[in-house]
C-alpha cells in the first residue's frame, strides 16, 4: 500500500506508554494518529495498587524519548537507581554499583508514566486518543479492525479507516492472537512458574530515611526474591517475586502465621519499615508473569507488533519498556527516512527488531537466576569484580554485559552471543584463579589479558553508538595514553598577597575560547594555606563539569587528593546523567596531594536566603538544648548567588553586612570570599543551577586545611521530595556533592528533609532572619529585593501563607497583583507549587484579585509547552546568523541560540555575560543606544520577559518610535533600526 505521507492515518490499538510514544513519534512525523485504549481515562479514575511493577528507563528508553521530545517531561517522574542495595537475610546489606562511571537506570510509576505519555500524546498535533475503545475482532480477510466502544462496534477497513495499524495491546494482545490464523505465524507463549505480588511501603517519617532512595534494593533468596523500587513521594514499591507452588512459594504462605515467620526469617528489616507488611501481603492474589516469543511482527504493509505485543518478558533485565521504546525509535527513524512504501518500512521493521526482541526475552529469562540466587554469593561478587577489571584493562574488547543492555545501545541479538562468549571466558578464569584473588593485583592483571587474548570476542556488540558516554583513557597522573588533542588546561597557578586578602588566579586555555580565561577566588589571608591553594582540587571541582561538557581531557599540573581521584568516576556518571552533552573525560594531574592534620572549623554557606537561614537555624537549634551548635562560620561568596561586578558592589556589601551582623549576634565568626567562577561557567552556556556545585566545592576545598567540614544549604531533591514541593537542588545535590569530600573537608548538604514552606515557617521565628532575607536572583541597583521576580513573589506568597508578610523588612507587601499576574513559569513542577500555594492563599481567605492573578498567571505558565522552541524559529527566520543582535532573556533562551546564531549579545551585559536587567528607563534607554552605536540593529524580547514593556514604559515608548516590529508573535518580538545612532 503506497500513501502519500500527509494523508496517511495510523491507528495504534493500546494507550500505554508504548502506543502514546508511537504516536507522539508517528504524529510529529507528518501522520495522523489515533489511538484506542481500552481502558477508562486513567486520569478520571484512582490509580490501581498491586498489580503493576515499577518500570526502569535506560539509555534506550531515553534515546527514544528524546527523539519525541518528552524526555525533559519524563525525567520530573523519575528517580535514578545508582546500582543495587543487597539485602541479607541477617540485616547486612552490600552495595553494588552498576559500573565505576556512575551510571543509573531511572524508576517510574507505570501509572505515572503512562498517565504523562497520554497527556503529551493528546497534545501533540495530529493524534486522537479514545479511550473505551477496545479492539476485540481482527479480521484478516476483510482486513478489518473491529472496535467495541461505550456506545456501539464498528468496523474500521484498512485503506479506509486508516493505512497501516499497530498492535500495542501488551502482553495478552488481542492482535497478536488473531495472526495465530496466518500459516506461517507462530508464537511461543510462556507463563513463568514465578508469580508476583506488589507492595507499597509508606514513606517514612520526615528527617528518616530507612531505605536507600536511590538504589534498587533486592531481597535475594533463592527460589524467589524481593525487589524495591523508591518513588518520589518516598515511599517505595515493593515486587514479591516467588514460585507458584514449592517449600517456599505463593501456596505455602497461605496463612498470616506462614508469612509473618516468612519475613521474620528472611527479611526483618522489611517488617520494621512496616509493621504491616504481612496483612498487605494478602490484599491481592498473586499475578502471573509471561514471556512471548513470535516468528513474525509484521503482515503484509498494513499490520505490525510493538512493544510487549511483539516480545512480551518477565521483568527481571528492566528492559521491557526499554525494548518497546525501541521498537517505536526504530519505527520512526524508517518514517525518516522519506519512503511513503508501507510494505518497505515494516518488512525492515520486522528484520531489525525480530531477532533481537527474541533475544532480550531470552536474557530476561537468565537473569532471574542473577538477582535471585547468585547476588550474594561470593563467587557471583568476585566474579563481578573480575568483569569490570577486565573491563578496565580493556575497555574496547570486553564490556560487561550489564552495562550494553542498559547504558548503552549495542543490538539485543550481539549482545546475547557476545555474552555466551564471555560467560566462557569468566568461567574460565575462574577456575584458574581460584576465589583467594584480588582483581587489580599485576599478576592477576596479566592472567586475565592472556584468557582474554585466547577468546574472540564479536567487535561488532563491543562498538556502541553511544561512544560519547565511554571514557577509554585512564585517569590520573602520567602520560597521554593517547588522550584526544583537545584539552582544558589550568596553567599557572599563581598566589598573590594584598593586605588581608589572597588571591590564587589560573589561566584556563581551552577549544571553546580563542583566546585564555583568567579564573581567580579571593579569600581572606587568615584562611589561605600556600599548598592548598595551588593543589589540583579546587581546580578540578570548579572545570570538571565544563571540560566534561566540552569533551575534552581536563589537566591540571599540581597534585590531586587521593578522594577525589578515587570519587571521580562516580561524579562523571552522575554529570553525565544530568547533562547528556557532558561525557567522561581523562583527568590528569602531577601527584598526590600529601596528607596532613585536618582544621575543627565548620562552614556555612550563608545567603542570608530561606535555605541557608533554616540550617543556621536548624544549627542553632542544638544551643537552645544545651548543645553545641553545629556552625562556627557563616561564609559568603561573592560572585555565586551574585555576580561580582562594580554594579553589583551595593548588593554584594549588603548581604556581606547583614552576614556579619548574623555572626555578632550568634558569636560565630564570618568570612567573605569572591570568585569570578561564574563568568566562565555563562560563557560556556552552563545554567548556573548545575555549575554552583563545583563552584562551591572549589571554595569549600580553598578552605580545607582550616575547615573539617561545609555545609551546603540545598533545596528539596527527588530523593525525598513531596508532590507539591520544589525541586530545586540542582547540581547541589546530596548525591554529588559528598563525593567532592577529601581526608580534610567533608562537603555536606543539609535542609533535603523540608519542603519550602516548611523551611519558610521555621525562618520566621527568627525575627533577624526577617530583617535580613534575601531570596532574589534578578536585582542589583533595584535593591536587596526587586520584589517582582519568580523568587521574590513566590516567597511573599509563602510568607503571606505563615502569616508573616507584615514583619518581613525586606519584601514589599501587601502583595500587588499586578506583579503576580506576570509570573512566568517555566517547568511542570513549579507550576505545580504555585497551584498548591494558591489553594493554601484561598483556604486562609486571601485577597481574590491575588488569588485571580494567581489563575491567571498558572494558565499562562501552562501554555508555554512548545513555546521556547516556536521562539527559535522565528528569531532563526528573522535575523541573519551572522549578525549581532540584542536579546532581552533572563531565561538564556540564547544559548539554545547558540548553535546558529552565536552573536546574541544579552541585554544587559558586562564583557559577554548577562547582567541582569535594567534597573529603571533610563539605564534601559543608555545600554540600546551604546549597542546601536556599535552597529547593532536588532532586538529581540522573549515572551517570558513581556513584562519589561510594561516596567520600562519610557524604553518601551522608544522601541514603538525608533524600531518596528518585523515579527511579532505570542513568543517573542523582533524590533528592527533603520540605523545606528
Amino acid at each position: 500500500m503506497h500513501t502519500h505521507r500527509d494523508e496517511t492515518h495510523v491507528v495504534v490499538v493500546g494507550g500505554g506508554p508504548v502506543g502514546s510514544l508511537l504516536a507522539i513519534l508517528l504524529a510529529r512525523r507528518g501522520l495522523r494518529v489515533t489511538i484506542h485504549e481500552s481502558r477508562q481515562d486513567p486520569r478520571s479514575t484512582p490509580a490501581s495498587e498491586g498489580r503493576s511493577i515499577n518500570l526502569t528507563i535506560a539509555e534506550r528508553g531515553w534515546s527514544a524519548l528524546g527523539k519525541a521530545g518528552v524526555d525533559a517531561a519524563v525525567r520530573e517522574i523519575t528517580i535514578p537507581l545508582y546500582g543495587r542495595s543487597i539485602h541479607g537475610d541477617d540485616n547486612t546489606i552490600q552495595e553494588q554499583p552498576y559500573n565505576e562511571r556512575g551510571d543509573a537506570i531511572y524508576s517510574t510509576s507505570r501509572a505515572a508514566l503512562s498517565i504523562l505519555l497520554l497527556e503529551l500524546a493528546e497534545q501533540t498535533p495530529g493524534v486522537t486518543v479514545r479511550f473505551e475503545h477496545r479492539c476485540v475482532e481482527l479480521d484478516l480477510e476483510n482486513r478489518e479492525l473491529v472496535i467495541a466502544g461505550p456506545q456501539t462496534t464498528e468496523r474500521l477497513a484498512a485503506g479506509v479507516d486508516f493505512d497501516v495499524v499497530f498492535g500495542a495491546d501488551g502482553a495478552y494482545s488481542t492482535l497478536r492472537q488473531a495472526l495465530l490464523e496466518v500459516p506461517d505465524f507462530e508464537m511461543d507463549l510462556r507463563f513463568s512458574p514465578i508469580m508476583y505480588r506488589e507492595i507499597k511501603l509508606p514513606a517514612p517519617p520526615d528527617g528518616e530515611q530507612t531505605l536507600s532512595p536511590e538504589r534498587l534494593h533486592l531481597w535475594p533468596r533463592g527460589d524467589g526474591m524481593i525487589v524495591g523500587f523508591p518513588n518520589l513521594d518516598r515511599s517505595h514499591t515493593l515486587s514479591i517475586f516467588l514460585p507458584a507452588t514449592g517449600p517456599v512459594s505463593f501456596e505455602s504462605l497461605s496463612t498470616r502465621h506462614q508469612a509473618q515467620s516468612f519475613f521474620e526469617e528472611s527479611c526483618p528489616d522489611l517488617l520494621d519499615v512496616d509493621p504491616n507488611l504481612v496483612r498487605k501481603f494478602f490484599r491481592r492474589p498473586p499475578s502471573l508473569l509471561t514471556s512471548c516469543r513470535s516468528s513474525r511482527l509484521v503482515l503484509d504493509d498494513w499490520l505490525a507488533l510493538i512493544g510487549d505485543a511483539a516480545h512480551a518478558m518477565v521483568p527481571f533485565l528492566g528492559q521491557g519498556l526499554n525494548a518497546g521504546f525501541e521498537d517505536c525509535s526504530t519505527l520512526a527513524d524508517l518514517v525518516d527516512g522519506g519512503s511513503a512504501d508501507w510494505g518497505s518500512i515494516l518488512r525492515q521493521y520486522e528484520m531489525s527488531r525480530l531477532p533481537n526482541g527474541n533475544a532480550v526475552v531470552t536474557m530476561a529469562e537468565q537473569h532471574f537466576q542473577e538477582l535471585a540466587q547468585d547476588a550474594r554469593a561470593p563467587d557471583f561478587i568476585l566474579r563481578k569484580a573480575i568483569e569490570q577489571r577486565i573491563h578496565q584493562l580493556a575497555p574496547h574488547r570486553f564490556r560487561p554485559v550489564y552495562d550494553m543492555v542498559a547504558f548503552e545501545d549495542v543490538p539485543y541479538l550481539s549482545i546475547l552471543e557476545t555474552k555466551e562468549t564471555q560467560d566462557r571466558l569468566l568461567d574460565r578464569i575462574m577456575g584458574e584463579l581460584g576465589t583467594g584473588v584480588r582483581p587489580g593485583e599485576a599478576p592477576i592483571d596479566g592472567v586475565l589479558i592472556t584468557a582474554l587474548d585466547d577468546f574472540e570476542i564479536p567487535v561488532e556488540a563491543n562498538a556502541s553508538t553511544n561512544t560519547n558516554r565511554v571514557n577509554p583513557h585512564p585517569r590520573g597522573s602520567g602520560s597521554d595514553n593517547g588522550v584526544a588533542a583537545m584539552e582544558m588546561a589550568v596553567e599557572k597557578i599563581r598566589t598573590t598577597i594584598e593586605a588581608d586578602t589572597a588571591r590564587v588566579t589560573a589561566t584556563i586555555r581551552s577549544g571553546w575560547w580563542s583566546e585564555p580565561r583568567e579564573v581567580w577566588f579571593e579569600l581572606p589571608v587568615d584562611y589561605a594555606d600556600l599548598e592548598i591553594l595551588t593543589a589540583a582540587d579546587p581546580w578540578l571541582a570548579a572545570l570538571l563539569l565544563p571540560a566534561m561538557r566540552q569533551q575534552e581531557a581536563l589537566r591540571v599540573g599540581a597534585p590531586l587528593s587521593p578522594e577525589l581521584l578515587n570519587a571521580l568516576p562516580q561524579m562523571e556518571g552522575i554529570y553525565s546523567t544530568w547533562q547528556p552533552c557532558a561525557a567522561p573525560i581523562n583527568v590528569h594531574t602531577s601527584g598526590v596531594l600529601p596528607h596532613r592534620a585536618a582544621g575543627d572549623a565548620v562552614g556555612l554557606f550563608f545567603s542570608c536566603g530561606v535555605d541557608s537561614w533554616y540550617s543556621l537555624l536548624k544549627s542553632e537549634d542544638r544551643r537552645l538544648v544545651g548543645r553545641s551548635p553545629e556552625v562556627t562560620h557563616l561564609v559568603t561568596v561573592a560572585g555565586v548567588d551574585v555576580d561580582v561586578d562594580e554594579r553589583k558592589a551595593d548588593i554584594i556589601d549588603a548581604v556581606a553586612r547583614n552576614t556579619h551582623r548574623v555572626a555578632d549576634e550568634l558569636g560565630l565568626g564570618a568570612l567573605a570570599l569572591s570568585t569570578n567562577i561564574r563568568q566562565l561557567y555563562t560563557s560556556m552556556g552552563i545554567s548556573w543551577h548545575w555549575g554552583q556545585a563545583g563552584a562551591l566545592a572549589a571554595i569549600s576545598l580553598l578552605l580545607q586545611s582550616r575547615f573539617r567540614k561545609m555545609i551546603v544549604a540545598a533545596g528539596p531533591t527527588n530523593a525525598n521530595v513531596a508532590m507539591f514541593s520544589e525541586m530545586e537542588a540542582g547540581g547541589c545535590h546530596p548525591l554529588l556533592m559528598p563525593l567532592f569530600s577529601t581526608g580534610l573537608c567533608e562537603i555536606s548538604i543539609h535542609g533535603g528533609e523540608a519542603s519550602r514552606l516548611q523551611k519558610v515557617g521555621r525562618v520566621v521565628d527568627s525575627q533577624l532572619a526577617l530583617d535580613t532575607l534575601r531570596i532574589c536572583w534578578a536585582s542589583h541597583e533595584t535593591g536587596y529585593n526587586c520584589g517582582r521576580c519568580a523568587k521574590c513573589v513566590r516567597t511573599a506568597l509563602e510568607l503571606e501563607i505563615v502569616g508573616a508578610l507584615d514583619r518581613c523588612a525586606t519584601l514589599p507587601h501587601p502583595i500587588d497583583p499586578k506583579v503576580v499576574s506576570k509570573l512566568r513559569i517555566l517547568f511542570p513542577h513549579e507550576i505545580l507549587v504555585l497551584e498548591e500555594r494558591r489553594d493554601r492563599l484561598a483556604e486562609k481567605g486571601a485577597d481574590p484579585e491575588i488569588l485571580a492573578a494567581l489563575d491567571a498567571a498558572i494558565e499562562r505558565s501552562k501554555d508555554e509547552e512548545g513555546g521556547r522552541e516556536r521562539a527559535l524559529q522565528v528569531i532563526e527566520g528573522a535575523i541573519d546568523p551572522d549578525e549581532v543582535f540584542l536579546i532581552l532573556d533572563e531565561d538564556e533562551l540564547r544559548f539554545d541560540l547558540a548553535r546558529t546564531h552565536a552573536n546574541a549579545r544579552p541585554f544587559t551585559e558586562r564583557q559577554g555575560v548577562f547582567n541582569g536587567v535594567p534597573a529603571d528607563d533610563d539605564h534601559a534607554l543608555a545600554e540600546l543606544g551604546e549597542a546601536r552605536r556599535a552597529g547593532v540593529r536588532k532586538f529581540v524580547i522573549w515572551e517570558s520577559d513581556f513584562w519589561a514593556l510594561d516596567y520600562y514604559p519610557r524604553f518601551a515608548e522608544h522601541l514603538a518610535a525608533e524600531g518596528r516590529q518585523i515579527a511579532a508573535t505570542p513568543e517573542v518580538l523582533v524590533y528592527e533600526f533603520d540605523r545606528a545612532r
